[in-house]
């Protein structure tokens, strides 16, 4: 088992709101575990001095920029 940091980060400040510790076996299933602490927060998952997943609060739609709101959001999930 290796030991997994989840930061889930303040999305209106930008720091650390909150710091999990767990074990799992491999970064797959940390990835896993970590998406059941998220409700909606963005977040960084790190083992050791590794960053190994992050997720962010929100993506933009695809076709729309900057300054548009889109009809609906769509979680950022991306596995570094």
């Amino acid at each position: 088992m290796r030991g997994y940091r989840l930061y889930i980060i303040d999305p209106f400040g930008g720091g650390v709101a909150e710091t999990r510790r767990f074990a799992a076996p491999d970064d797959a299933t940390a990835i896993w575990m970590s998406e059941g602490f998220r409700h909606s927060r963005p977040m960084e998952l790190w083992n050791g001095p590794s960053k190994i997943h992050s997720c962010e609060l929100f993506a933009e739609l695809p076709g729309q920029g900057p300054g548009t709101t889109p009809d609906m959001a769509i979680p950022t999930i991306r596995v570094h």
